[in-house]
């Protein structure tokens, strides 16, 4: 699945679960109650890995269509799992890392600039 996703992406995707992950350890650290747990970034990671491996799929290369599905897949998805967790696993860190690497991606894949958020239209984090 890694095969097609360049380097940077996955560097990207890997300090955004740090970044959770790092979190998560601090407000446990902090004995603060924490409404989402490594399952959830676990869940997370998969979310993300799926949406690169979509838009980096050598047949989606510029489908306006196909890419604008996988954005709203991935989105939904986050959208979800946010709600899972009481809406704390994504803070405005995690907010821009995210919508930095699922706009990128889109971009790098051959979506034509838009110009706009493409996460907008769905995103609720």
């Amino acid at each position: 699945m890694k095969n097609n996703i360049p380097g940077e992406f996955l560097e990207m995707k890997g300090r955004i679960i740090d970044g959770l992950s790092d979190n998560l350890e601090s407000k446990q650290d902090e004995e603060v109650d924490v409404a989402y747990t490594r399952q959830d970034i676990d869940r997370c990671d998969a979310i993300l890995m799926t949406y690169l491996a979509s838009v980096f799929e050598p047949g989606v290369h510029a489908d306006t269509k196909e890419l604008m599905a996988a954005v709203e897949a991935a989105v939904l998805a986050i959208n979800e799992l946010n709600d899972d967790c009481d809406q704390s696993l994504v803070d405005t860190e995690q907010r821009d890392g995210l919508c930095d690497l699922i706009c990128s991606a889109a971009s790098q894949a051959g979506l034509a600039a838009t110009g706009f958020d493409i996460t907008e239209e769905w995103r609720e984090w």
